[in-house]
C-alpha cells in the first residue's frame, strides 16, 4: 500500500527544490565553476592557494574597493573582481593579490 501524499506538501517541496537548484546555478555561474573563456572570472587571475597572505571577507573586500557588499556580489558575479579563495565556509580574497589587481588597473 503506498501512502497518500498531500498535493500542497508536494507542491511545497518541489518550491523549496527549485529553489536550491537556482542558488546552485548561481554559484557555478559566480565561479564554483571554472568553465573556461567567456565565463564568469576567465579573465581574472586566481592566486595560488599555497601564498595567499592575509586575507579579506567580503567586507573587507568591499570596503577596500569603497563599494557595499551587494555591489561586490554583483561585480562577482559579472567576473569583474578577483576570484575568492574557495574552500568551506565564507568567501575569502588574498589581500597581496587584491592590491596587486588594483595596482595593475592603476596604471
Amino acid at each position: 500500500m503506498t501512502p497518500q501524499v498531500d498535493p500542497t506538501v508536494l507542491v511545497q517541496h518541489l518550491d523549496a527544490l527549485a529553489q536550491a537548484v537556482q542558488r546552485v546555478a548561481e554559484d557555478l555561474r559566480s565561479g564554483l565553476a571554472n568553465l573556461g573563456a567567456g565565463e564568469p572570472h576567465s579573465g581574472v587571475s586566481q592566486p595560488s592557494m599555497a601564498s595567499h597572505g592575509p586575507l579579506l571577507d567580503a567586507q573587507g573586500l568591499a570596503a577596500l574597493l569603497g563599494i557595499n557588499t551587494r555591489t561586490l556580489r554583483r561585480w562577482r558575479h559579472e567576473g569583474r573582481v578577483p576570484r575568492p579563495l574557495r574552500g568551506k565556509g565564507p568567501l575569502r580574497w588574498s589581500r597581496v593579490a587584491v592590491e596587486g589587481w588594483l595596482e595593475e588597473r592603476a596604471s
